[in-house]
């Protein structure tokens, strides 16, 4: 599979730079910064049609042994995931044994997976996602020591100015929106669509 975009540096100096990485069903985002905060890489590999979950494992396996980038060793690995089944759940009603329960309930039992938990510390929430086992399985044998975290609690973790906010980022099929609303946040949630008209 060929990259959609792919722009690097002649020289990069491995052994400071950090390794970025966004992985989903819309593809997979790669970027390289070094330590002067300079992107020295970026590096995106889109998916045009849903897979299943082998399908999707198997692909971005692909991608993880073939990108030439990904066969560097870097000071730093941040893993990014960016799977749509995420709940964002107050600290007083969370608790390991329900998190697969509250996941089933919303997304359904169809999909299994790996039930991971990230938490909000300034909004005390818990973000809970789950993660296609074999996807977690490629990922955590090829960066070891990376930090994982969810798209959505990276979002939400951020520094926002007072007002009203909606963001939007786009995939190749769906869109993930995030709407603050007087420094409260209203909804984050990731939509998918077939053409342009359903985005609208």
């Amino acid at each position: 599979m060929n990259p959609s975009f792919k722009i690097q540096a002649t020289e990069i100096n491995n052994e400071t730079a950090q390794l970025f990485a966004e992985a989903g069903p819309m593809g997979i985002s790669l970027a390289i910064l070094d330590t002067s905060n300079c992107f020295r890489a970026v590096v995106t590999y889109s998916f045009t049609k849903r897979m299943n979950e082998p399908e999707l494992a198997e692909e971005l396996h692909q991608i993880l042994q073939n990108e030439s980038i990904l066969q560097k060793q870097y000071t730093k690995t941040h893993l990014f995931w960016s799977f749509a089944e995420s709940i964002l759940v107050p600290t007083e009603l969370f608790s390991p044994d329900t998190n697969n329960n509250m996941l089933n309930l919303i997304y359904g039992d169809a999909n299994q997976g790996i039930i991971k938990s990230d938490f909000l510390y300034k909004y005390s929430l818990h973000n809970i996602y789950r993660i296609p086992e074999k996807t977690q399985e490629y990922f955590t044998n090829k960066f070891p020591y990376a930090t994982q975290t969810h798209q959505y609690t990276a979002l939400v973790n951020r520094n926002f100015k007072a007002g009203n906010h909606l963001y939007c980022i786009f995939f190749s099929n769906s869109l993930t929106l995030m709407l603050w609303k007087e420094g409260k946040l209203q909804v984050i949630q990731n939509f998918e669509y077939s053409n342009p008209e359903d985005a609208a």
